[in-house]
């Protein structure tokens, strides 16, 4: 039991350790890793981008769609507009 208890904290420890660490999008730019893309979504920059990076591009772009998609359904016009807007105001942002 008391070996069940000790692994679990340290798992709980080690998981928390892995989520302090992720990257975010604001790093990902800084570090030159990601820009923000034309079409509403970020872009890899770099080729030597990390997995991490990539990763963080793979799950913020998927969060976007959904978004988008939403969006254009609600507003009754095709998702491509709304990329195409979206992409025209994080430009502007910087």
């Amino acid at each position: 039991m008391k070996l069940f208890l000790k692994l679990s904290l340290f798992l709980i420890a080690f998981s928390y350790c892995l989520t302090s660490f992720s990257m975010t999008v604001s790093e990902a730019k800084r570090l030159g890793y990601v820009v923000e893309g034309k079409n509403g979504y970020l872009v890899l920059s770099r080729t030597d981008a990390t997995g991490e990076a990539k990763d963080l591009v793979k799950e913020i772009n998927a969060k976007r769609k959904k978004v988008y998609i939403s969006i254009a359904e609600k507003n009754g016009v095709d998702l491509a507009k709304v990329e195409k807007q979206m992409g025209e105001k994080n430009a502007s942002k910087k």
